[in-house]
């Protein structure tokens, strides 16, 4: 009596190899392609990846949450007389006025002459140079006012020159200054007599105890309680002097404005009495100017163009590090899928294994063999159809009806009829279904050749 396909199944279980033959193949490992790893594997676990995204996502929201909420964490800060300084000495407020007033505003810490523009101020106020050994920044190139002034006046443009006063001195351990100390004359003089190309003695620096009484050149009158002037002499064309001294002067020749006291533009001085007036209409009314260039190289702030120092300095270095991050997780992934593609599984082993194998999965594909008897008769009867010239777009009964009418008019043996339902009938007995066939195809010859009954 032949087994079901459960029970057939059951017994291929017992032979070795034949419970693996019914199954899907498994994916190839690393024993199936020796050294490498398994093909198609995925480079992460779930978990590890969903962990991975969990992490990026948290590093990325804290980067933008602390650069929102850092303010100006990354802006240079500086304690001397420079546009970074937010002391009473420095230039901060200034910059920030200009901008303000909707004037284009460069801080500049390289070739600042290179930057100049037909009409554009070089602001260089109170140069000074810290000793290296006291600070970590970098040295300007080696080029003297007047080269910088001979430069911006080749490009069209005009330095201003504010001549140094205040010195912050720090504490001691300390980078931050606790008191103000005036600068020597000698370090002014060196600076006039670079700009005037003469010699410039000590006492033409005037430092008066109180302001002037009236001041004379421009329409705004300066505040500025203890002033610093410079002596009148032959090549300094006054544009701002009061009784005995000039305040704002033009240099004959080379064209570079000098003003003597810093105190009429620093934080300290900018918002007094008509200072910031002053001040714009030198720039507007003296000079016609644009853009104000500020050179920050002579206050030891020079610094070259360089991508790496920005990429590796606030406040970018956290999107360096999530990038450099994000790379290597790329570099980790892709590993799995380096090098030469691993081999596939032999899509037959060799052996004895695969002979019992490929058996019995035929023993149990043909368990599931399904009778092909209904289709042969219907391949039959529409050839049958075709040769009686019946109507295309009957249903099929009818053509079995009208077939099997033509049958008997023509004496074939067979009724067609009764092998429609023979062959809808049997259910899986093998000699009967190839009985069956047998008749239908002696069926179709007598209806194309015709009974030889006779």
């Amino acid at each position: 009596m032949r087994g079901t396909p459960t029970s057939e199944s059951a017994d291929a279980a017992g032979v070795p190899g034949v419970a693996r033959a019914a199954e899907p193949p498994a994916t190839a490992t690393t024993a199936d392609a020796p050294g490498g790893a398994p093909v198609g594997a995925e480079p992460f676990r779930r978990s590890t990846g969903i962990a991975l995204a969990v992490v990026g996502t948290i590093s990325l929201a804290l980067a933008l949450l602390f650069r929102a909420l850092s303010g100006d964490l990354g802006e240079t800060r500086s304690p001397g007389a420079d546009s970074f300084s937010r002391a009473s000495t420095g230039h901060h407020a200034l910059a920030a006025w200009l901008r303000a007033s909707g004037r284009p505003v460069i801080v500049s810490r390289h070739r600042s002459a290179a930057k100049v523009t037909p009409g554009a101020v070089l602001l260089v106020a109170e140069p000074h140079l810290p000793d290296p050994k006291e600070r970590q920044m970098e040295m300007p190139p080696d080029a003297t006012v007047i080269d910088l002034a001979d430069e911006a006046n080749a490009r069209g443009g005009t330095l201003v020159l504010v001549l140094p006063k205040w010195r912050a001195e720090p504490k001691p351990g300390s980078r931050w200054p606790d008191r103000l100390a005036r600068v020597p004359l000698a370090e002014i003089t060196a600076l006039m007599r670079d700009v005037l190309e003469e010699d410039v003695t000590e006492s033409e620096v005037l430092r008066l105890p109180a302001a002037p009484a009236a001041w004379t050149g421009m329409r705004a009158v300066p505040t500025i309680d203890q002033p610093q002037l410079l002596a009148p002499r032959p090549g300094l064309v006054p544009i701002l002097s009061g009784e005995g001294g000039i305040l704002v002067a033009r240099v004959e020749g080379s064209g570079v404005i000098v003003v003597s006291d810093p105190d009429l533009l620093n934080t300290h001085g900018l918002g007094r009495g008509e200072n910031a007036a002053l001040v714009e209409e030198l720039l507007d009314e003296q000079l016609r100017a644009g853009a104000v260039i500020i050179d920050e190289t002579w206050h030891g702030w020079a610094r070259p163009p360089s991508l790496w120092r920005d990429l590796l300095s606030f406040p970018l270095w956290p999107v360096t590090v999530q990038t450099l991050a994000l790379l290597a997780l790329a570099c980790w992934a892709g590993m799995v899928r380096f090098g030469k593609p691993h081999a596939l599984p032999p899509r037959v082993s060799a052996g004895n294994a695969a002979i019992v194998e490929s058996t019995a999965q035929l023993l149990i594909d043909g368990e599931r063999r399904r009778s092909g008897l209904p289709e042969y008769l219907a391949m039959t009867v529409r050839r049958a159809a075709r040769h009686c010239s019946l109507p295309a777009g009957l249903a099929p009964a009818e053509v079995i009806e009208r077939l099997a009418a033509i049958g008997r008019a023509r004496g074939v043996r067979e009724d067609l009829r009764a092998l429609d339902l023979e062959a809808s009938a049997h259910g899986g007995d093998l000699r009967l279904e190839l009985y069956t066939a047998l008749r239908i195809q002696r069926w179709a010859k007598e209806m194309t050749d015709g009974s030889r009954r006779g």
